[in-house]
């Protein structure tokens, strides 16, 4: 019986973990510090270093890039038996960092945030 219940809860627990939006990397305060030199860093830099971003361009030729790494389970998981407190004990409930990041009209990096909410 324990097997069958396990049998059935894998495939939950593997599809809740597909929720997360993640970039290509985590972002970690020392790997953003590393991989970001403010007046050097260039646009393919930080696509190499973090993957794809959300991008908004001004027309003043300015860019700001926008990475997320989110880790979320829908509220509903908690009711479900076993998996929401194992979930909750992973700490894979909530967790969001955000990485800004502003291009002057070189594409280089002129200012960036890290932020963790």
């Amino acid at each position: 019986m324990r097997a069958r219940l396990a049998g059935l809860l894998l495939p939950v627990v593997l599809g809740l973990t597909g929720c997360a939006a993640l970039t290509a990397r985590p972002l970690s305060d020392d790997g953003v510090r590393l991989a970001l030199t403010v007046g050097v860093s260039t646009r393919a830099d930080v696509s190499k270093a973090f993957g794809l971003a959300t991008v908004n361009s001004f027309a003043s030729g300015y860019e700001v890039w926008v990475y997320s790494d989110k880790r979320h389970v829908p509220p509903a998981t908690g009711l479900i038996p076993v998996v929401g407190p194992v979930i909750a004990i992973l700490g894979a409930v909530k967790h969001e960092r955000e990485l800004v990041i502003l291009f002057d009209r070189e594409g280089v990096v002129k200012k960036y945030r890290l932020r963790e909410s």
